[in-house]
């Protein structure tokens, strides 16, 4: 989302570098990856599988994250998800434009 305030940011925990490397080559990630190598954020987060999706607000704290599968806010989204359906890229603006 462009110019809506809004910044991807993945943190990757694999523990091979070169794996993660090939992973975003194949599938043309455009937005920043950190590394957590040595599963620090997995530890502090206590997380175990991947995706996991945390919402960050612009004070640096966690907020609610809207679920794509219906539209109901969590503290946290496990497993992955189609972020960039039609009605959930319009939810997203509809609450933005709420704060």
């Amino acid at each position: 989302m462009a110019g809506h305030d809004l910044v991807v940011v993945a943190v990757a925990v694999e523990s091979e570098w070169d794996a993660v490397y090939h992973l975003l080559k194949t599938r043309r990630i455009t937005f920043p990856v950190g590394f957590d190598r040595g599963n620090s954020l997995q530890r502090t987060f206590r997380f175990s599988g991947v995706p996991v999706t945390y919402l960050v607000d612009r004070a640096g704290q966690l907020t609610e994250v809207l679920d794509p599968l219906d539209l109901r806010l969590e503290k946290v989204i496990a497993g992955p998800r189609e972020w960039d359906l039609p009605h959930v890229v319009a939810a997203y603006r509809r609450r933005a434009a709420l704060q």
